[in-house]
């Protein structure tokens, strides 16, 4: 079957062009078409900076490389990166890259602490990819957006954008209430209200704008328009609000103005001037982003559509072979039959004759036996249902065994007579005229081979939409980390630009109200203690805690699902956990290779006993001439270390068998019972990781194992592993060998997790309960990732995250005690971390755990 699937696809590539051109009224038309795109790449334009500081910081993480900072106790560079309102890398000033004690206590935020004497750029400038801190970039940062939803998110930059353009009104009709008189202070501290109260008819208006633009952008979204739900500006908890309150109440006392100092903050340069351009850049970032974000989510439906179309029509083509195979058997069961009619009407014809003719010769001659006709009928009825692949018994004459021959149609002389030749010829004819009934013909007859290359083709579309839509997705991840760093900025950069006019404003009543000094003082504390990241960070953490506020992924979600359902992609395909890297070995067997396998003895199994039998013979000086046992001991070992650190083909097939007769041992003889075999042992595991490389990483796991388990003791009853022996090793400095036994694990415990058996019962293909056609040509019934529901998705993702986790921690550890240093293991750890997408907050976790073994072993 599987040779005539291999000829079919040859068939299908040398007839592409003739089967395209016949196939497009057919099915070309009607075949589902992918979703135009106006680029090459799905990535949003409008945050194309953001990507690039987003790339910026995953590239040091995976080179381990500084962009400035350095943490001081362990050394180790710091891989993040500071990052402007506009998307663009900052440089770090030698004043921010060390940690330092903190000012005062107001606020916990590094940057507020250290950014005020680089300007207003640095102010609301953002730290991210900081994974030597367990906060993150939240301690340098002074609060974060992880875990917080996009359209959440979203939700706050747009209620940011609209409050800050509440206070560009409030502004203007305070200047012109300045100038006119001091009745419209009054109404001046109800506009002030509307920045405040949630509940004012300007708040509920603007519910259903909300409404509607989560709607537009997020048609699926959970984010329901709650009271508290105000944005981070009107957060009644947050200082800035508590300073609109104390605004309010003060300019209700408030009775004149100077009229200059109003119209100087007016003015371009002025403070209400600087605002209202920080205003519009605002609204312009808000509103970049969510075009973006809409633009992905459209393309994010499109291309879902366009895989559920494409499995649909591969179904349809599927099911037009499986009808087709079934109408060709059925027309050909029904001609040979009607062949075996034919056949059989003519036998009995011939046989009547025959019958005829016999009465008649036996009335002359006296004979009753089988006739010379009879014998040529049954000749032929057996040579025809051979050539049809019939077995079935033959009713033969019965024929006594005394009954006289046929003679009627010999001649003198005793051979056939020309008659009966010529009569049997026309029966072998006749039989041959029957018309053949041919499978071949009947399948082109039904267009067989041309569905069966539309179904092929079929599939090969479903197989081209799961992979653009896996590539859309790894874009996805990258748009939603870029958009939550720009809505970082965002608000940052609002929430400043207020907070300075706001001081700024309250610096100028101060100035001119000195008769109003004690209100102005309570006002100036209450405005002193603004700490908008504070303020930010506070109301992510409660907006989370609202309807759909909280991100589906959880406070991880600034890893990616892209890499895990690539993973588990290649497990399904069988792809996980191939070893590679150079290959040092020769596939084919030479003649040096084969010399090896001669030489190597039967036994190698037995010659293990030699490092772990008791009463050997071996004496504690190995120099003593009298000791036959030992040289013929480190003859066997010298052997073994030979045959183990041989690089051929041979040696391969050496080395595997030295470890599983090692590992046979592992339960019975942990222990070696004298130094000598001890010693022996250690050079055997040297010498077989000698001839290791990174494509034999199963064998080089296999040892690592091993040598954690054999050991011996010391003078003072101390177990020494192998282990200790084998630091330092030169194998251990191929990196492409940590990496194979990466994904050898991961593919292990996928396998004997059965992550993807455990979603088999509720994904996408089982919801129709449709019972698929058995045949030759069937469709793959491998459950892929793209086959399980959205939740399930980023439930497997998380599944896959953990299991890499583990076996990531693990791995580093080992690393530690192999002596690659803590600069290779931390490099090693961000290096997988960053390839396989996870959380930083687990990277992270995996530095700090290898930071304190470190610190533990000195």
């Amino acid at each position: 079957m599987a040779w005539g699937i291999q000829m079919f696809r040859r068939f299908i590539e040398r007839t592409t062009n003739r089967q395209a051109s016949g196939l497009e009224g057919e099915g070309g038309e009607n075949a589902p078409q992918p979703p135009s795109s106006p680029s090459k790449t799905f990535q949003a334009k409008e945050l194309s900076s953001f990507v690039a500081c987003i790339e910026a910081s995953d590239n040091l993480a995976f080179t381990s490389t500084s962009s400035g900072r350095v943490e001081a106790k362990t050394g180790l560079t710091d891989c993040s990166v500071l990052v402007s309102a506009d998307g663009e890398l900052l440089i770090i000033p030698r004043e921010l890259a060390t940690d330092k004690p903190m000012k005062n206590e107001r606020t916990k935020s590094f940057l507020d602490q250290t950014s005020s004497d680089f300007g207003e750029e640095y102010q609301t400038a953002i730290f991210m990819g900081n994974d030597l801190n367990a906060d993150g970039d939240k301690q340098l940062n002074g609060f974060t957006s992880k875990g917080w939803s996009i359209p959440a998110t979203t939700l706050a930059v747009k209620q940011s954008a609209d409050s800050m353009n509440d206070f560009v009104e409030f502004a203007e009709h305070l200047t012109k209430a300045k100038k006119v008189s001091a009745a419209q202070e009054g109404f001046l501290a109800k506009k002030i209200k509307v920045l405040t109260d949630a509940a004012s008819d300007t708040g509920k208006a603007r519910s259903d704008e909300y409404k509607s633009m989560l709607n537009d952008a997020f048609p699926d979204h959970t984010v329901q328009l709650l009271p508290q739900r105000v944005g981070p500006l009107a957060f009644q908890e947050g200082s800035v609000h508590t300073t609109l309150n104390a605004l309010e109440n003060y300019y209700s006392h408030v009775a004149q103005l100077e009229t200059s100092r109003w119209k100087a903050a007016s003015d371009a340069t002025g403070a209400l001037g600087m605002f209202a351009k920080a205003k519009d850049q605002t609204v312009q970032r808000e509103l970049k982003r969510r075009i973006a974000l809409k633009e992905m989510m459209k393309k994010k439906k499109a291309l879902e559509e366009h895989l559920a179309a494409c499995k649909e029509e591969s179904i349809k083509r599927w099911n037009d072979v499986h009808d087709a195979e079934e109408k060709v058997t059925h027309m050909l069961e029904e001609k040979i039959m009607e062949r075996n009619r034919q056949k059989e009407q003519k036998r009995m014809e011939r046989l009547k004759e025959d019958e005829k003719k016999r009465i008649q010769d036996a009335a002359v001659n006296g004979n009753m036996g089988t006739t010379q006709s009879e014998i040529w009928d049954i000749v032929s009825a057996v040579t025809a249902n051979m050539e049809e692949g019939s077995f079935e018994p033959m009713d033969l004459p019965q024929v006594p065994l005394n009954a006289p021959t046929d003679q009627s149609h010999a001649s003198n002389d005793g051979t056939l007579s020309e008659s009966i030749l010529s009569e049997d010829d026309t029966t072998v004819a006749s039989s041959a005229g029957l018309p053949i009934v041919d499978r071949h013909d009947l399948e082109q007859e039904q267009a067989l081979p041309e569905l069966r290359v539309a179904a092929l083709t079929a599939d090969e579309t479903v197989e081209d939409a799961s992979h653009a839509l896996l590539t859309f997705l790894s874009e996805w991840d990258v748009t939603v980390r870029s958009s939550k760093l720009a809505a970082e900025t965002c608000l940052i950069g609002a929430c400043n630009a207020q907070a300075k006019c706001l001081r700024t404003i309250i610096e100028m009543e101060r100035k001119a109200m000195t008769e109003r000094m004690e209100q102005l003082e309570h006002l100036e504390a209450v405005a002193y203690y603004m700490d908008v990241r504070a303020d930010l960070d506070n109301y992510i953490k409660l907006d989370k805690t609202e309807s759909g506020g909280y991100s589906v992924l959880g406070d991880e979600d600034d890893g990616g699902v892209a890499a895990a359902f690539t993973v588990l992609d290649d497990h399904v395909n069988g792809n996980l956990g191939i070893e590679f890297g150079e290959d040092a070995y020769n596939d084919s067997m030479t003649a040096e290779d084969m010399e090896n396998m001669l030489t190597a003895p039967d036994n190698m199994e037995e010659m293990m006993d030699i490092f772990f039998k008791k009463d050997a013979g071996l004496g504690s000086d190995p120099s003593a001439e009298e000791n036959g046992a030992m040289d013929e001991f480190e003859k066997s070992v010298a052997l073994l270390c030979n045959l183990g650190q041989d690089k051929t083909s041979a040696g391969r097939v050496h080395r595997s068998t030295i470890c599983y007769a090692l590992n046979a041992k592992r339960n019975n003889e942990g222990e070696v019972p004298t130094m000598v075999q001890f010693e022996a042992l250690c050079r055997l595991f040297s010498a077989v990781l000698s001839g290791c490389n990174a494509k034999t990483a199963s064998s080089v796991k296999i040892l690592m194992t091993l040598s954690q388990i054999f050991f011996i003791k010391d003078k003072d009853g101390n177990e020494v592993l192998v282990k200790s022996k084998l630091i330092n090793h030169p194998l251990w400095l191929d990196d492409d060998l940590w990496d194979n036994v990466l994904y050898q694990d991961v593919t292990e415990n996928l396998t004997n997790s059965g992550l993807m058996e455990n979603f088999d019962h509720h994904s996408e293909r089982t919801k129709t309960r449709t019972v698929k056609k058995k045949g030759e040509w069937t469709e793959n019934t491998k459950l892929k990732w793209h086959d399980l529901r959205d939740s399930d998705r980023y439930d497997a993702a998380s599944q896959v995250h953990a299991i890499v986790f583990a076996q990531l921690g693990t791995l580093a550890h080992t690393m530690i005690e192999f002596g690659c240093g803590l600069h290779r293991s931390c490099a090693f750890v961000r290096r997988m971390a960053v390839r396989n997408q996870l959380p930083i907050s687990q990277r992270t976790m995996l530095l700090q755990h290898l930071m304190g073994t470190e610190k533990d072993g000195k």
